[in-house]
Formats: C-alpha cells, structure tokens, sequence
C-alpha cells in the first residue's frame, strides 16, 4: 500500500490540453460538474483497488466553488470512498460550503484541512485533524515536512516519491557505456568524471528525463503548482510575473509552464564568470526589471549555478521570489536560502547515497 495524492485539476487539465480547447484558469473556473465528480470517484476506487485501502489526499486548494452540489452529495456518498481520504482546500467559503454539504447529505464528518495565506504562503493550524494527517504521511514511508507545514512542502514531501522513481531510471552508474567522460576508482568505490574535473558516484541524464512530452508536463505542473501556491484563487496576486530558466532543460521545462499557467518564460543565454562578482557576458531573453521572477533550474548538486543566476537577476532589477530546482543533490548549503524561497522538488541523493567530490 501506499499514499496517493490525487489532484482534480491536473487530470482535468490533460484531457482539456490534449483538445486544445481550455487553459488553467478555464478548466478551474468550471470545475465541478457531474462529469468531474464521477470520474475522481473512479480515480479514487481505481487506487484502492490497484494499490489496497492506502490512504488518498484529494487537492482542492485551487478551487473557491464546486459547481454542482448534487453531484458532490452523490460523490461523498459513494460507499466507502472517503473512508481512508483527506480533502485539502484553501479558501474558507469552499470549506464552509463542504462542511455544509457533507451534513446535508448525512455523510457524517468530512476530513477536510484548511489552508490560509500567511506571509505569503499556504499554511495551516494545528488540529487533531491535520495531525492525523501527518502520522498517516509519516505511517507510509513520507517524511513528515514538520507539525505545521505550508501547502507546498506537504505536497512535495508526498509527491518527491514518484518522482525520484523517474529520476532513478535516467541515473547513471559506474561503468556505464553511455558515459563517455572516462571513470576513476578511489577506494575501492569507482566514480565518473564529470567535464569539470570532479568526480561521481551518480549522473542525472536530464536529456533522457525530458526526453518524453508526459514527463516534461508532469515536472511543469509540479513546477507552477508550487510557484502559484497550489493555484489557490486567494493567492493570484502573488503568481510570479515571469520564469527565468537558467538552462536549456530548464527552459524545456519552463516552456511547459509557460503553456499551462501563460505566464512567460525568459532563458538565461549564459552567465559567465563572476570575478569579484562582476557580472559578464549576461544576457536574459526578457526584460526582468521590477517583476516578480521565479527561477527555474533543473538540477543541481552545489548550488553554484543557482547563486549565479539568482545574482544575475537581482543585479538585473528581478524582484526575486522563489528558486525552484528539480532535483537537488544536496553537496552544499545553498547560500540564498534565507533570502528566497528554495523549493527542491526531488531530492535523492540519500536513496543514490551520493557523492561528489575532487580527484585528490
């Protein structure tokens, strides 16, 4: 058994994407009819038949509304199927309007968490409620984030897992064919050599990760819904004005964001060195003055690439919200991270116990 994390707007968007007839902000404002409603509730049976009575956080934080009220009646009637889930919203009236629905239709009390904007993110309360919440994450083998975490890292604690296991099959070991940098053995422990000189343990190949459409959408949703707080409506004013992608897999990715949420996406042609951290040969594909920027980077092992760009942009007039990097390996302490919101969406270098280090 495992945790599920379902998220209605995400397979609604697909198939309205696919058809090329709808946007986020479209299919979110439409949410909720009986369609909608019959199909979680197959999502839901689908889960538990395919993977046991584990539990299913339901993601309603980007909706203010639920359309069709009979419908929802009809869904949390379903027999057994909120036995084992939670619902998490973020706007008071959407939970007020639940609560009210639930206890007309005699589905007893609903399991739903509240989120509210504070300081510029989604966090909740303490409640017997949400604490049960985080035992049951914490039962299924999910670090809890902390006892009152914000939106964001609640759903990156949940959803790194499946994607680590796509980053795990892109990840390259010694020997390895594909590898053409050479490979140097200390200790006994064989390592690639990496361009620059420093060796590896490990080589993410963010080529082959990217290398299918699905799974560039799938890192982009993860991308935005973590830059615009869950889609929350209450947060819209906080949406970042523009991405900035620090690479060309970044922009790959960013690219996909941009076609989401439309909001644009800028790339950082090159950087360059920073001697006494002057900045040369830097150019940006957009004008970032004043606006609030998200930055985009793919991955990432020493944060060198981060804290270049992130100079760039601030020295460029960016007001700097948040760093989002796709797979962090952890082998420095980023320094910005109590400046900017650092979001690192996979995580694995304790599963690939991975090193970086020099050749001496």
């Amino acid at each position: 058994m495992m945790l599920t994390w379902i998220d209605p707007l995400r397979l609604t968007l697909e198939t309205a994407l696919s058809s090329r007839d709808s946007s986020l902000l479209v299919v979110r404002q439409n949410f909720g009819s009986e369609t909608h409603f019959k199909s979680l509730a197959d999502i839901i049976s689908s889960t538990h038949n395919e993977r046991g009575a584990g539990p299913v956080i339901v993601d309603l934080t980007p909706f203010q509304r639920l359309g069709n009220r009979i419908a929802f009646q009809k869904f949390l009637l379903s027999e057994g199927l909120l036995a084992h889930a939670f619902l998490l919203v973020a706007t008071q009236t959407l939970y007020e309007d639940l609560v009210a629905i639930s206890q007309s239709a005699g589905a007893g009390a609903l399991p739903v968490v509240l989120f509210k904007l504070e300081n510029g993110q989604l966090a909740t309360q303490k409640s017997p409620l949400f604490t049960g919440l985080l035992e049951l994450i914490s039962l299924y083998g999910v670090p809890p984030p902390s006892q009152n975490p914000t939106y964001s890292r609640l759903r990156m604690s949940v959803i790194e897992k499946e994607l680590l296991q796509q980053v795990n099959a892109v990840t390259l070991t010694p020997p390895d064919d594909r590898w053409k940098g050479g490979t140097e053995t200390i200790a006994n422990q064989q390592f690639l050599r990496m361009p620059n000189g420093m060796l590896v343990t490990h080589f993410v190949l963010m080529k082959a990760l990217l290398h299918k459409s699905e799974t560039i959408d799938r890192i982009a949703y993860e991308v935005a819904a973590h830059a615009c707080h869950g889609f929350c409506p209450e947060t819209e004013d906080l949406w970042p004005d523009l991405f900035v992608a620090s690479s060309d897999h970044a922009y790959l990715i960013g690219s996909a964001v941009q076609r989401l949420t439309g909001i644009k996406c800028a790339v950082i042609d090159r950087i360059g060195l920073l001697p006494g951290r002057r900045l040369t040969r830097d150019t940006i594909s957009l004008d970032v003055t004043g606006k609030r920027v998200a930055l985009l980077v793919d991955v990432s092992a020493t944060a060198s690439e981060m804290e270049r760009a992130a100079s760039l942009l601030v020295h460029r007039g960016a007001r700097l919200q948040m760093i989002l990097c796709c797979v962090w390996l952890e082998c420095a302490i980023p320094k910005f991270v109590d400046w900017f919101h650092f979001v690192p969406l996979c995580r694995p270098k304790r599963q690939l116990d991975f090193i970086y280090r020099s050749a001496q």
